[in-house]
């Protein structure tokens, strides 16, 4: 258990209930607290509460996040693409009306439906693993193409540059050739039920 420590000036708990579950795919926005992470702050070491920010309008989902924001529009942690915060070395605490369990499916969900009409790649090819295909930094050394702990992302290299390469390669399925369009997949009514009868945050944050 996370030692309490003294609540931010800046936010004022408010008492809320569950929502239902949502009926119909229309627009709606939501801001939720899943709980507490630790972050340097100017003292060393402290706690401070993590927002989510939930939007799904026209069809578009997207999920952004804050550490900890601060009244001068600052934050105390990582703000923006931080869906690793939700990792469990990560959130010390649940807070009121979530456990693990809800956490864990929060992440997946960010990572995998966030800019849902930004695809790059059509459904075979991402069924097919592409998007895991790196390649030896050492065979491309010159190269400047998104990389990872694995390798280059083989995505973002030309068949032209490295015989592994899969940029604009043709997927066998449909043709369809990776990185050339934005490709929308809709999301499923339940991944959007699920997101709209979340929790809504028991605090007000400076910004989200």
């Amino acid at each position: 258990m996370v030692k309490k420590q003294a609540p931010f000036p800046i936010y004022h708990v408010k008492k809320r209930a569950v929502p239902s579950c949502a009926q119909g795919m229309e627009n709606f926005k939501k801001i939720v607290r899943p709980g507490v992470v630790e972050v340097w702050k100017n003292s060393g070491k402290g706690y401070a509460p993590l927002f989510v920010t939930v939007k799904y309008e026209d069809g578009r989902l997207s999920l952004t996040g804050v550490e900890g924001p601060r009244s001068n529009g600052d934050a105390w942690g990582s703000c923006g693409q931080c869906a690793e915060a939700l990792a469990p070395g990560r959130l010390k605490e649940c807070a009121p009306l979530w456990d693990r369990a809800m956490v864990k499916r929060l992440r997946g969900t960010w990572e995998e439906w966030h800019l849902n009409d930004m695809r790059a790649g059509c459904v075979h090819q991402r069924a097919a693993g592409w998007e895991d295909a790196r390649i030896d930094p050492e065979e491309l050394p010159d190269s400047r193409v998104n990389r990872d702990k694995g390798g280059l992302l083989a995505i973002w290299v030309y068949k032209k540059e490295h015989a592994a390469g899969l940029l604009c390669k043709p997927c066998p399925s449909c043709g369809y050739k990776y990185g050339s369009a934005w490709l929308k997949e809709e999301v499923p009514a339940g991944v959007l039920e699920w997101l709209r009868a979340l929790p809504d945050a028991d605090m007000v944050p400076a910004w989200a």
